[in-house]
């Protein structure tokens, strides 16, 4: 079946330019891009809140008869293929299309990919030509087998740029996404990075007016650094990050509708992420089959100790939380069992879980959800709702 989307106008840099660079971020490659291309501020914010908005489906809200892969099917960014199972937004959602990849061959594929757009023998399909850059350090982590709420946000957008049809790349480093952006600038529509040094570094990035007016001085800035617009950087918590503050700051959680919220701290640009596929990957077992247990949601033991803990001592003395004998007592009346897998990490050293808590071994992610999907009630401690990573 003919793809429907339109031949694409390839925005590749010209070769030839010297090597020589007056830059703090000198590049590696042997060649640069050639001329002054002026970029403009309208242009960037278009361009990256474009993809923004095509990544909220990964947000969207499901009722319980409802799951998110029907939706994202029905939706205009899919391309028609003879076998939906090719279809990126279905490989998206399952995220088998990087099962395998390491950091370097992640890159060698969209490099490759990015190649057969430039050469112009095959049709470039919807957005390949567009390049998202990639150097927040939790996206090369999850492919090094890091799973922290972090990674697992990383993985959930990458999925949805994949969707999506974009071309990514894992930068090494600061440098290395300096000479990315130079190789492929004319292409990069968006960075996804941490608050780094380069943010603030006018050999690094550009700023045009009226953004001059933020903390990266011209002189030195040229036309062939990175601009400040076209960067996001990502913080898992509700604090602003990077030289344009909040608004160019993406966060996982919708922080402003939390009670905790204060309206003058303002807040950043929400950009969640789902674990659907993952949770569907374990059957569900029903209620009347699943034994009389009772889930222990907390990644360590000091969550007992802490001072917003429902069950702390009004006295402040938090030692005896670890002995409080309420799960115990709760065990015997209701004929039912608390079990947990947390780090014993309280103090003093050598602290063990309350009493009435069987404490299981580390388990992995497989063995951990079918723990979840075997018990009747989960009971979380610290902030269950925030981390996907217990």
């Amino acid at each position: 079946m003919e793809i429907n989307d339109t031949d694409s106008d390839l925005l590749l840099p010209n070769q030839g330019q010297d090597e020589s660079s007056s830059f703090g971020y000198t590049s590696r490659q042997s060649k640069q891009a050639k001329g002054r291309t002026r970029w403009t501020v309208v242009g960037g914010i278009i361009g990256t809140l474009t993809v923004l908005s095509s990544l909220i489906f990964v947000t969207l809200s499901m009722d319980s008869n409802t799951t998110l892969l029907p939706l994202a099917l029905d939706s205009p960014i899919r391309h028609p293929f003879n076998n939906p199972e090719q279809d990126p937004v279905t490989m998206a959602l399952d995220g088998t299309w990087k099962e395998g990849f390491s950091a370097k061959t992640f890159n060698e594929f969209f490099e490759n990919r990015m190649a057969t757009c430039r050469s112009g023998k095959t049709r470039c399909r919807k957005n390949w030509d567009k390049l998202i850059l990639l150097p927040w350090g939790h996206f090369s982590n999850y492919f090094r087998g890091v799973r922290q709420g972090e990674n697992i946000w990383a993985d959930a957008l990458m999925d949805a740029m994949w969707g999506l049809g974009y071309s990514m790349l894992l930068p090494k480093d600061d440098p290395d996404t300096y000479d990315l952006f130079r190789r492929y600038h004319q292409n990069v529509h968006a960075i996804f990075w941490g608050d780094s040094p380069c943010l603030w570094n006018s050999s690094c990035v550009y700023a045009e007016d009226p953004l001059s007016i933020y903390p990266v001085p011209p002189p030195n800035s040229t036309h062939l650094n990175i601009p400040l617009w076209k960067i996001f950087t990502l913080n898992f918590w509700n604090g602003p990050s990077g030289a344009l503050g909040r608004p160019f700051t993406l966060s996982p959680e919708p922080y402003h509708l939390w009670n905790t919220y204060r309206e003058n701290e303002g807040h950043n640009i929400y950009l969640g992420y789902s674990v659907e596929r993952t949770c569907m990957k374990t059957p569900s077992v029903p209620h009347s089959e699943r034994p009389r247990q009772a889930y222990i949601l907390a990644k360590v033991l000091s969550y007992f100790q802490d001072t917003s803990y429902i069950l702390s001592d009004p006295s402040g003395n938090n030692a005896t939380q670890l002995t409080d004998d309420f799960y115990a007592k709760l065990a015997e009346e209701l004929d039912m069992t608390w079990i947990a897998s947390f780090k014993l990490d309280a103090k003093p050293a050598g602290s063990k879980p309350p009493p009435g808590i069987t404490k299981l071994e580390r388990l992995d992610r497989p063995a951990f959800q079918r723990k979840l999907a075997e018990s009747r009630l989960v009971l979380g401690i610290g902030k269950p709702a925030l981390s996907p990573t217990p």
